[in-house]
């Protein structure tokens, strides 16, 4: 089994058109297992209600 460090060493190899793909293609591939298994927000739990973030944060300047 292919493991990181080799990864990264071919991927460096790889002209830069290519190298662009294959970060889109890795992006897609992480979006899609985001949308099934996703992370709960780090703010999860932190406001009791959703809020506006432009108007949240307007008011914690206010204070």
């Amino acid at each position: 089994m292919i493991n990181y460090t080799q990864i990264i060493k071919q991927a460096e190899q790889l002209p830069f058109e290519e190298q662009k793909k294959l970060l889109q293609e890795l992006t897609q591939l992480i979006q899609q297992k985001e949308k099934i298994n996703p992370k709960f927000d780090k703010w999860f739990g932190f406001l009791s209600k959703k809020v506006d973030p432009l108007e949240f944060q307007q008011q914690l300047r206010e204070q």
